[in-house]
């Protein structure tokens, strides 16, 4: 199954047209939390939340933020630095 994934994640961060990525990354549900938490599948999320599809990067966070009840050490730490990202965006008037 994880060899799978990967392969699948790749894809969701690598394709070239928007609506595949969103597709791809809308199909991981809760079910598929217990694989995607693993530290290569978390810095493949961790790719896909600066995609400049917004849709992509909004769903990264939101499948960030769901896993990062299975593994918080990994994940907060970076939800907390991409949030100063974003607020200094909104201080700057560049988001």
């Amino acid at each position: 199954m994880s060899q799978i994934l990967v392969k699948f994640l790749g894809k969701a961060i690598g394709d070239p047209c928007d609506q595949v990525r969103v597709t791809m990354l809308q199909s991981l549900n809760k079910n598929f939390d217990p694989f995607l938490s693993t530290p290569n599948n978390l810095r493949t999320l961790f790719l896909c939340v600066n995609d400049p599809k917004d849709k992509v990067q909004e769903l990264s966070l939101k499948i960030l933020c769901r896993l990062s009840k299975h593994n918080s050490a990994d994940i907060v730490p970076f939800l907390k630095k991409q949030l100063g990202v974003y607020l200094q965006a909104l201080n700057d008037n560049q988001f």
